[in-house]
């Protein structure tokens, strides 16, 4: 992952000013639109299913009116047929063997049998009424006829009022026993009592399904409907083709037991609006399952053509930018050529004035500097020949140095010889001395080197003064093996001796002790010398912070100030010089160093 970024990041500096910005307003519209396209389709898929909700409401309310109406309407029929007294009257002279003559008989079939077959003659909801008796008598067809005709005889003597059965077939008609397809029925069934109040046959009304169902029989491949009875008996359209969602009867079930009569939801991993109704007056439900397919497969094309066209805007929109930006930053690209030119150490070079804007000033400016360099250059130049002169200079003073540390080995020897030993030893560390002054090779030096030096300095100088400076050094060997600034510790020794010891003249100590923190260091460099009140103390500290500069410098205080800014430009302003002092007693300097590798 951050490999990835670093990479990207790479590739994003890398890029030019202009590829940038047409980058940068690539994303700023690419973004919005593809936001703003992606939002819409999304809105008019929701506003696509919802219309699909509505209608599949809409076709549930229509077929649930349509199979009330129907059956109101058979049950309608059935109250004519059983309040009928004459159908009464003449169908309980059949059931007690009445002799009936012919002229009795043609009178009831033209007007009773004819005035049945009128009702349903002219109403196309109604398919048939038909009486079924149980009894061997004469029929009268379509009308009257023997109970043994009947499909279901169980119901013969246990019918019951308004009751319904779906896809029946009539098998009574002879155009219904030819046809190779017999069309299902509803069949409204109610018993038929005599005047005593004893059930002596049925009453069935029948109803095409088709009718009843008219949206059940136009099944495609988007929508289906079902219808399910109080039994839980599943009916649909059997002679359509297309078989594409068989549901079972636990599927059924699940959906009406859905406390949402209408959802969306997934069937046979394809999204279907799915809905049902109940129907009380026959106890049943409707469910009606449409496709949501068509809708989706539309709004893949839609995204496909919104895709493509977001693509051609934004390669349109690059190219606009692109044109647009090569003409902006033309003369900006001019000015960048002589700005490689100046690095290349071409400083003459000529930049055209483009006017008041901001590449008109940045040229402008560019050629000023080019020629600053120039000068500098030849300011540097003459420098460096000065330089050069300082160099030679100090190397004749180098050799004068060596030619005077030989010497000095020259008359080391002699006093060897003569077997002067103190002054052998005298000369041994003011050759030490000088060998040291000449290591200015690197700005820094071991604290142990330093000390080294120290010592030999005390040396000579207790063969200058009639007393003795007794050298205490309590240093750990990690500190001994630290860098600090060359020449740090022996300007503070060089100031005691000279503003505390010698006014005292007498044997006295300089301790230098150190002391290891967690991340830094100090050493100590305390003289018993006549020492300092808390005024000269204070006035010294601000010497060497450089807040007091006197018209007239005492040296006490100029060679701390010079160790406290070397030490500041080498680790930082917090570490330094510290200083503590009592009047007649000590004085004691502190040196603050951090740790070094």
């Amino acid at each position: 992952m951050y490999s990835l970024k670093y990479k990207l990041m790479s590739f994003l500096s890398s890029m030019k000013i202009r590829h940038k910005i047409l980058l940068l307003n690539i994303l700023i519209l690419l973004v919005p639109i593809i936001l703003l396209a992606m939002g819409s389709i999304e809105y008019y898929q929701t506003i696509q299913i919802k219309e699909q909700i509505d209608s599949v409401e809409s076709e549930l309310n229509e077929a649930s009116t349509h199979l009330i109406n129907s059956t109101e309407i058979c049950n309608m029929a059935m109250q004519t047929i059983l309040l009928n007294s004459e159908v009464e009257k003449f169908v309980g002279q059949l059931m007690e063997d009445t002799e009936l003559s012919i002229h009795q008989i043609i009178k009831f079939n033209n007007t009773e049998v004819k005035a049945i077959e009128r009702l349903v003659n002219t109403n196309p909801y109604i398919h048939s009424i038909r009486f079924y008796l149980d009894k061997e008598i004469l029929e009268l067809a379509p009308v009257i006829y023997r109970a043994s005709r009947f499909n279901k005889q169980e119901l013969i003597k246990e019918a019951e009022m308004g009751m319904w059965y779906f896809e029946e077939v009539d098998n009574i008609s002879a155009i219904q026993k030819v046809a190779t397809y017999q069309e299902p029925l509803g069949t409204l069934i109610s018993p038929y009592l005599d005047i005593k109040r004893q059930q002596i046959g049925i009453v069935e009304v029948a109803i095409p399904m088709k009718m009843m169902f008219p949206l059940m029989y136009e099944t495609t491949e988007e929508e289906v409907m079902y219808f399910i009875d109080k039994q839980h008996r599943i009916y649909q359209d059997q002679q359509s083709e297309i078989k594409k969602w068989q549901l079972d009867e636990e599927i059924i079930l699940q959906l009406i037991d859905d406390e949402e009569a209408i959802k969306v939801t997934e069937l046979g991993h394809e999204q279907v609006v799915v809905g049902y109704k109940s129907i009380k007056n026959i106890g049943g439900y409707i469910i009606k399952i449409h496709s949501l397919e068509k809708v989706f497969k539309q709004m893949d094309f839609l995204r496909v053509m919104v895709t493509f066209g977001v693509a051609f805007l934004v390669l349109l929109i690059t190219l606009l930018i692109n044109k647009s930006t090569h003409i902006v930053f033309k003369n900006f690209y001019k000015v960048l050529d002589a700005i490689q030119e100046i690095q290349k150490g071409n400083l003459d070079i000529k930049i055209d004035d483009f006017g008041k804007g901001e590449i008109g000033d940045l040229g402008r400016n560019i050629q000023t500097m080019a020629r600053s360099i120039k000068e500098l250059m030849e300011d540097k130049v003459n420098r460096q020949t000065l330089i050069k002169d300082s160099e030679i200079r100090a190397l004749q003073n180098q050799i004068n140095a060596h030619f005077i540390y030989n010497v000095l080995e020259s008359i080391k020897m002699m006093a060897e010889i003569e077997g002067s030993f103190d002054i052998s030893d005298a000369i041994t560390s003011l050759g030490n001395l000088l060998r040291y002054s000449m290591k200015w090779k690197s700005p820094t030096i071991k604290v142990k080197d330093e000390i080294n030096y120290i010592e030999d300095y005390i040396a000579l100088l207790n063969l200058r003064y009639d007393y003795k400076i007794i050298l205490n050094i309590m240093l750990p060997e990690r500190i001994l093996e630290q860098v600090i600034p060359k020449m740090c510790i022996q300007p503070i020794v060089e100031n005691a001796i000279k503003h505390g010891i010698e006014e005292l003249a007498e044997d006295t100590i300089i301790l230098i002790k150190g002391k290891m923190l967690e991340n830094y260091f100090l050493i100590e460099v305390t003289d018993s010398g006549i020492g300092m009140n808390e005024e000269q103390v204070e006035k010294l500290r601000m010497k060497i912070r450089g807040e007091l500069v006197e018209e007239k410098q005492s040296s006490n205080g100029i060679g701390l100030k010079n160790v406290q800014d070397r030490i500041a430009l080498c680790f930082g302003s917090e570490y330094g010089l510290e200083v503590v002092s009592k009047e007649r007693c000590f004085t004691k300097i502190i040196i603050k160093i951090p740790y070094s590798n």
